[in-house]
C-alpha cells in the first residue's frame, strides 16, 4: 500500500510539472502574440500620425479657389492699396497687366494670370508687400517672384540696393461657363 500513494505522488507530480511547463509555454506564445500586436500597432500609430502630416502639409499649401466669378476688374487699386500698406509709394508700381480668365480643362474653374513691376523696392519692402498683399487679395496667389537690380541712381542717396519687383499672379475661380449652367439647373 505504500507504494501506492507514492506512485500517486508521483503521478500528481508530474502532472502538475506537466501543467505547470504547458501554462508556461501557453504564456509565452501569448505574450509573443501581444507583443506582436503591440508592434502592429505602433507601425499601423506612426503610418497615421506621417498620413496625417502630410495631409496637414497639402492643406497648407492647398490653392485658394474661388467659388465666385472672376476677382474685380480694378486690380490696380489693389495693387495701390497693397503698397501703400507694406509702405512703398504708390507711384513705384511699374507695371500692372491682368490676362483675361480662360477655362482650365476638364474642370469647372477658369484661370487669370496678372503680371505685375514694382520699381525701386528694397528686398524688406517686397516682403512687407507681399505680407500685405496676401491679406488684401488671398485669392490672387504669386506663381513667380524675380527681384532684378534697378538702375542705381548716384543722387538719390539711397543705402540700401534698390531692386524692381517682378510677380507672376494667378487666380482660379468658377467659370463663367460653370456659373451660367449651375444657375439654369
Amino acid at each position: 500500500m505504500s507504494r501506492r500513494p507514492s506512485r500517486e505522488k508521483a503521478f500528481i507530480a508530474l502532472a502538475l510539472v506537466a501543467l505547470c511547463f504547458a501554462t508556461i509555454t501557453l504564456s509565452t506564445r501569448q505574450y509573443a502574440n501581444a507583443k506582436l500586436r503591440a508592434e502592429d500597432a505602433m507601425t499601423a500609430h506612426a503610418t497615421v500620425l506621417a498620413q496625417s502630416r502630410r495631409v496637414q502639409n497639402l492643406r497648407a499649401r492647398a490653392e485658394l479657389v474661388d467659388e465666385r466669378a472672376r476677382p474685380e476688374p480694378d486690380l490696380v487699386a489693389e495693387l495701390e492699396s497693397a503698397l501703400q500698406a507694406a509702405g512703398i509709394r504708390s507711384s513705384s508700381l511699374q507695371q500692372a497687366t491682368a490676362s483675361e480668365s480662360s477655362d482650365i480643362p476638364s474642370s469647372p474653374y477658369a484661370r487669370q494670370r496678372a503680371a505685375i513691376a514694382v520699381q525701386g523696392v528694397t528686398p524688406a519692402d517686397a516682403l512687407r508687400f507681399l505680407a500685405a498683399w496676401r491679406e488684401a487679395e488671398p485669392l490672387w496667389t504669386p506663381r513667380s517672384i524675380t527681384m532684378e537690380h534697378a538702375p542705381s541712381n548716384p543722387r538719390s542717396g539711397a543705402e540700401e540696393e534698390r531692386y524692381t519687383l517682378r510677380i507672376t499672379l494667378e487666380n482660379i475661380h468658377l467659370s463663367p461657363s460653370t456659373r451660367v449652367a449651375r444657375s439654369s439647373s
